[in-house]
């Protein structure tokens, strides 16, 4: 008989987990390294452009509500001034009772001042 065995030795389990996670690590590698920087610069370019589209409809709602606003301020400022105006005309019209609502609370103010505290002697 000879020495040399017909046979393939079987492999251990610890050694086919080797060569199983050697495949898994080489397949991947070769793939990645000549793809990564394609996608990388699609990726950095699909994101500036997503950027870019973000900043530009911002800036118009931002243009947009500061138009409104600008509109609605002086709307507001064009109310208020015909209110005012309003007023002067009224207070031109009737001018003794504004005068005599000032000279009451005048006399008030004097009464008030001229009054002794309480409590004190």
């Amino acid at each position: 008989m000879s020495t040399n065995k017909t046979q393939p030795d079987k492999k251990g389990f610890l050694e086919s987990i080797k060569e199983t996670i050697e495949e898994f690590w080489d397949g991947p590698k070769q793939d990645t390294a000549s793809n990564v920087r394609p996608q990388n610069e699609a990726q950095t370019s699909a994101s500036k452009n997503s950027v870019d589209d973000t900043k530009n409809k911002v800036t118009e709602k931002i243009k947009t509500e500061s138009a409104a606003i600008k509109k609605n301020t002086l709307d507001s400022a064009a109310q208020v001034a015909k209110q005012t105006e309003a007023i002067k005309a009224k207070a031109r019209q009737t001018p003794d009772s504004g005068k005599s609502a000032a000279s009451a609370a005048t006399k008030k103010a004097a009464n008030k001042s001229n009054k002794p505290a309480k409590g004190k002697s």
